[in-house]
């Protein structure tokens, strides 16, 4: 599928917006898993 370049800055503007809120909620989804294994670690630990 080929990419065509956003034409005016507007563009540009809303996909680097799109790029830094799915990287945010990937990092999100990231720390809320790590944060659950290190919960059901500590409870295994007891």
């Amino acid at each position: 599928m080929a990419r065509k370049k956003p034409q005016s800055p507007a563009e540009r503007a809303r996909r680097n917006r799109n790029i830094a809120l799915g990287l945010v909620l990937g990092a999100m989804v990231v720390l809320f898993f790590v944060m659950t294994m290190v919960r059901m670690g500590a409870q295994m630990a007891q």
